[in-house]
């Protein structure tokens, strides 16, 4: 159950709440919905954590990855998922991780080379 509200938090940033968006309450409302998802990705459940993880990288692949974010702990929060107990959650952490750096909203600045 956990993981479909969360999907469907990361359908209404991708529709709804796409782009920049200016100060007021439609950047406060997406904001809160990601804030939850960040928010799941230490959850207690593997299978939450894990899909948390998935739905970052789907944003991280659309460049809606808001910076106040980045600079708030989400690479962090990734970051220690990858010493999580579950292989999904370490996969998926791995995943984002280099998912972000692909897409980085730093622009080219950041050069990234799969072998």
């Amino acid at each position: 159950m956990r993981s479909a509200v969360l999907t469907a938090f990361v359908e209404i940033v991708l529709e709804v709440y796409k782009g920049n968006l200016p100060e007021g309450s439609h950047r406060r409302a997406r904001d809160k919905l990601l804030l939850c998802l960040q928010d799941h990705i230490v959850d207690v459940n593997a299978v939450v954590r894990s899909r948390a993880l998935q739905l970052w990288t789907r944003l991280a692949r659309c460049a809606q990855i808001p910076l106040a974010f980045i600079h708030n702990g989400l690479i962090r929060d990734a970051g220690c998922r990858l010493l999580d107990k579950s292989v999904n959650v370490r996969k998926n952490a791995a995943v984002f991780l280099a998912t972000f750096l692909e897409f980085n909203p730093f622009g080219p600045s950041v050069y990234f080379y799969v072998a």
